[in-house]
């Protein structure tokens, strides 16, 4: 579901041409509207209203609170039609509407009596939408190929941008691949009136009060009606759901609570695990769950209803996966090996006719918040003796280390060079410098500012933030563009991705909630091990240890070791490739190719991290200097 559309004094009959061919994802003819000053336009699935107040109203994605809207606008407001019922929500409270609205969506509104445009998402992020200027004229579509089918609009790579992605560094929400091409922030909307741009934030979740409940048990029951409505919103009328399943908490919780949803309704799910060639070599001592196979096999055999499937890691070729997910996500995509697993999942969804998977990928900053970051926040408040007990705890319940407790706890608070000295005398590698985990060639990280910007942190937001729990979890929560991310997914599959733990209502309850329930008795994670006894195995809730995605991923790079010398040869001819990238060093990591260690920490972040996202990052320069436009499939 896309939109399109602009306004000022242009014709826009020829721009929604050629806009709406570059987006759409069907044979569906586009649903246009033509006014004297401004043009809408949805595809596949996406809602048009036209008002008769003289409001014009495009929408797409979902509004979740729907009920509770109609409720206060009466009787007689048009809940069937969420453009129609948008359109009578911003007559009701004009402006401030846009706070009131829950889901996942993205929406335009042309106010004829005003003679203004609006345009808003949703507080997350869950639906795209991008914006340029064209003279007097102000243009905008869900993905930026939209806006990049117009003559008028340059194609003009942003290196800022790309320097910022190189580096991991939180993304700035306004900033895209391409100059002049904007991306509406989550959680804002956009005004564009008498040929001037103004930007308003709505959701301001780092004023939320904190939450006083008087019992523990009280979180936990607040916390588990909310997830049960954050997955019953996202379950559709009709048609086969499924749900990623790992050996972890969120993902466990999503897939049972659906199953749960869906007995009810007599239908079932489908519960896919990536799962690596059986018999993988995983060195002794060596942190993680390599197979999460059995452990979610736990889970599934508990529904009746859950259909258990197991997808390889080696079920794709890598270039070509790479390749076809940056193409559709718009960007270079940095977790190269699982695009493979990814996009078999994918491929067997819609075989099976799945229209809508559910994964639980905000879960770590919300429902299994760990709840590490109250222990630089004791510090910082001078509560040490607090402090003292909690890693007592810790350390005898969480079975969490006395050094690590100690880094995480007065970490933050010191420069990285006596950080380093701490972890030379006990053993420990450096902390992570931007040349080990990037291949961003060093002329360009300095020229953008990006190598002063990472130096010091050691690879890690917390360190700048010095215990802040809660502006930690905001700003890693809105690092990436999460819209582009799923809507790059429905043109790989035509398959709606939903992660009910974004849910805003469970976003912003998990940020209210005081920061030592996520730890209580020691227990990292605690509150989402309450919530979840008795609807997931013991064995789940028990695990202290992470799943390794995509465990046997050197398998897939030696497979690829032609293919990726042959990228690597064409990235030599790119002059744009050799200014941004350290082409040089790829090219020795794939002459010094290792024989075994596969497994050890400065292997996997050379050749998983530094040559697997440049890589990518290449791949998408080539294909920007090859058709300075990202290719729709």
């Amino acid at each position: 579901m896309t939109l399109a559309g602009g306004a000022g004094p242009a014709d826009f009959s020829e721009s929604l041409d050629r806009m709406t061919a570059a987006l759409s994802l069907s044979a569906r003819r586009p649903v246009r509207w033509l006014g004297d000053d401004a043009a809408l336009a949805c595809l596949d699935g996406g809602l048009l209203h036209r008002h008769p107040s003289g409001l014009a109203i495009a929408f797409t994605g979902r509004l979740d609170n729907a009920a509770d809207l109609a409720a206060a606008l009466g009787p007689d407001a048009p809940v069937g039609d969420r453009a129609a019922l948008i359109g009578d929500v911003y007559r009701r409270w004009g402006l401030d509407c846009f706070d009131r609205l829950i889901g996942d969506f993205a929406c335009a509104v042309w106010d004829e009596g005003a003679r203004r445009l609006i345009l808003a998402r949703d507080a997350l992020g869950g639906r795209p939408l991008h914006w340029a200027r064209s003279g007097p004229n102000l243009v905008f579509a869900s993905e930026s190929r939209g806006l990049l089918a117009l003559p008028q609009i340059p194609k003009e790579l942003n290196e800022a941008w790309l320097a910022e992605r190189l580096a991991l560094l939180p993304c700035r929400g306004e900033d895209t691949a391409y100059k002049g091409i904007h991306s509406l922030p989550a959680g804002h909307f956009l005004v564009f009136e008498r040929g001037a741009v103004r930007l308003v934030r709505t959701w301001k979740p780092e004023s939320l009060p904190l939450l006083e409940l008087r019992r523990d048990e009280d979180y936990v029951e607040a916390l588990r009606q909310c997830l049960a409505e954050a997955v019953r919103c996202r379950l559709p009328d009709s048609g086969a759901v499924a749900s990623h399943l790992s050996a972890g908490l969120d993902s466990s919780a999503i897939a049972a609570t659906a199953a749960s949803q869906l007995a009810e309704q007599g239908r079932r799910l489908q519960a896919y695990t990536a799962v690596p060639r059986p018999g993988l070599d995983w060195p002794p001592g060596k942190d993680g769950i390599p197979d999460e196979g059995r452990l979610a096999a736990l889970t599934a055999g508990r529904w009746p209803n859950m259909d258990h499937v197991l997808i390889p890691n080696q079920s794709g070729a890598l270039m070509t996966s790479m390749g076809r997910f940056n193409q559709a996500f718009e960007r270079p995509v940095f977790t190269s090996m699982n695009t493979v697993w990814a996009g078999a999942i994918f491929d067997d969804a819609r075989r099976r006719g799945v229209t809508v998977l559910l994964e639980g990928g905000g879960g770590n900053l919300t429902f299994s918040y760990d709840g590490l970051q109250l222990l630089p926040s004791l510090v910082r408040q001078g509560r040490l003796w607090e402090l003292t007990g909690l890693c007592r705890q810790l350390h005898r319940e969480g079975g969490l280390g006395l050094l690590r407790l100690s880094n995480l706890a007065f970490g933050p608070f010191l420069p990285a060079a006596l950080r380093n000295f701490a972890r030379h005398l006990t053993g420990r590698r450096p902390e992570t410098e931007l040349s080990d985990y990037s291949a961003i060639q060093a002329q360009f990280a300095d020229r953008t500012g990006v190598a002063e910007a990472t130096a010091g942190s050691g690879g890690a937001i917390a360190h700048h933030l010095r215990g802040d729990g809660r502006l930690f979890r905001l700003l890693a929560l809105l690092r990436n563009d999460r819209g582009m991310h799923w809507a790059g997914r429905r043109r790989l599959s035509g398959i709606d991705m939903r992660d009910p733990l974004l849910d805003r209502r469970l976003v912003e309850l998990c940020l209210a909630i005081p920061e030592r329930q996520f730890l209580l008795g020691g227990v990292p994670r605690s509150l989402a091990r309450r919530v979840l006894a008795g609807l997931v195995p013991t064995e789940i809730l028990a695990e202290r240890r992470r799943g390794c995605q995509a465990a046997d991923w050197y398998e897939g790079f030696a497979s690829a070791r032609p293919e990726i010398e042959a990228e690597i040869t064409r990235l030599e001819s790119s002059p744009l490739a050799k200014a941004i990238l350290d082409l040089p060093r790829l090219r020795r990591l794939v002459d010094d190719w290792p024989q075994d260690g596969w497994q050890r920490p400065e292997v996997e972040d050379a050749y998983r991290r530094v040559l697997g996202r440049g890589l990518s990052a290449g791949v998408f320069l080539r294909q920007f200097e090859n058709s300075n436009l990202p290719p729709s499939d």
